[in-house]
C-alpha cells in the first residue's frame, strides 16, 4: 500500500535533511581538522657576524609551518622578521610584504619561510592558511656581543698600568657555559698561565713599552644557540720604568659635582706635563680635617 502523499513527502524531506546534514557535518569536519592541524617550529639567533655597530647585527631566522600539503599559506604581517633579499649592514633591513606566499617543500606539508631579525629586537609573523590567521613570535632574545656597551661581559679587566717585569691577571667576566673559543694574545708580555681560559696572567717586559692586550672567542645569548656569535677586544697596557722622576702639580683644582652628588678624579686633572697616560698613576684623596685617606 503506497503511503499517503503527505506522509511521503515528509518522508523524503527527512532523508535530504540527514543527508545534508551528514554532507555538512563532513565538511565541518574536514575544516575542523585543517584548522586545527598546524604546528609551528622556529630556528632562531643564527648569527650572521655582519655588524658594522652596536645595534645593526643580523641573525638568520627560519619559520617551520607543518600542515596539509597543497594549502595556500601567506604572510598577513611580520614585524621584525626581514627578507632573506635585505642588504647586509650597514643597510636597513627590507620587511617583508603583506600577502607574500610561503613556499612548500615539495609536498611535504612543511612551508618554510626564511628571514633575518636584527639584534636586541624580537618578531612576530601573522599567517594565513585561506582560513584562520596564525601568530608566531621569537621565543629567544640575542645581542650582538660587538662592545662593551651592549656586552659589558666581554670587557677586559686588568691593570691598565704597570711597571716593567712585573705580572698582571687580566680577564672577562662572560658565564663559561655560554663561552667557547677563547684565545688571548698579549704585545709587550708574555702569557704565561690562563691561556683559552677566561683569565690570563701576563708576564710584562723588562722594558718601558706601551702593551696591548687581546681576547676572541664566542659567546651565546642562551644555552641552546647554535650558532652564536664571536666577540673581539683588546685593551692597552703602559708599561713603564720605576726610575723615580719629577711630577709637577696645579696649584689649584677646582672640581664640581654632578647633579648625583658625583665627581671623578683624574691624574691629568692634577698633574702637569704627565709622561704617562692617566692608568699609570695612582690617585689617593684625602680628607683634611680628618686627616684621612678616602676610599674610592
Amino acid at each position: 500500500m503506497k503511503k499517503p502523499l503527505p506522509t511521503n513527502f515528509f518522508a523524503k524531506m527527512r532523508d535530504l535533511g540527514l543527508k545534508l546534514f551528514l554532507v555538512l557535518g563532513i565538511i565541518a569536519t574536514l575544516s575542523v581538522g585543517q584548522a586545527f592541524s598546524q604546528t609551528f617550529a622556529t630556528s632562531e639567533c643564527n648569527c650572521l657576524n655582519n655588524a658594522t655597530t652596536p645595534t645593526n647585527g643580523q641573525y638568520g631566522e627560519t619559520i617551520i609551518i607543518n600542515a596539509g600539503s597543497g594549502q595556500n599559506w601567506t604572510i598577513v604581517s611580520a614585524t621584525g622578521f626581514y627578507s632573506v633579499s635585505s642588504p647586509v649592514p650597514p643597510g636597513a633591513p627590507v620587511s617583508y610584504l603583506p600577502g607574500t606566499v610561503v613556499p612548500e617543500i615539495g609536498s611535504t606539508g612543511q612551508y618554510v619561510l626564511n628571514g633575518l631579525r636584527v639584534t636586541g629586537q624580537g618578531w612576530t609573523v601573522v599567517f594565513n592558511n585561506g582560513i584562520s590567521n596564525y601568530t608566531v613570535s621569537n621565543v629567544h632574545t640575542c645581542n650582538y656581543p660587538i662592545s662593551p656597551l651592549v656586552a659589558p661581559s666581554i670587557a677586559i679587566q686588568g691593570d691598565m698600568g704597570t711597571c716593567v717585569g712585573n705580572q698582571e691577571i687580566y680577564r672577562i667576566n662572560t658565564v663559561p657555559s655560554l663561552t667557547s673559543g677563547i684565545v688571548w694574545s698579549v704585545n709587550g708580555g708574555t702569557i704565561i698561565a690562563g691561556q683559552n681560559t677566561q683569565q690570563v696572567v701576563v708576564q710584562w717586559s723588562s722594558s718601558p713599552v706601551t702593551g696591548t692586550v687581546s681576547v676572541n672567542g664566542t659567546l651565546k645569548s642562551y644555552p641552546t644557540q647554535s650558532t652564536p656569535c664571536t666577540f673581539s677586544q683588546s685593551l692597552n697596557v703602559d708599561v713603564v720604568s720605576e726610575v723615580p722622576e719629577v711630577i709637577a702639580c696645579n696649584n689649584l683644582v677646582n672640581v664640581s659635582m654632578n647633579p648625583s652628588c658625583e665627581m671623578y678624579l683624574t691624574p691629568e686633572m692634577i698633574l702637569q706635563d704627565m709622561k704617562y697616560t692617566n692608568a699609570s698613576y695612582d690617585l689617593e684623596i684625602k680628607d683634611l680635617q680628618t686627616n684621612t685617606i678616602i676610599p674610592v
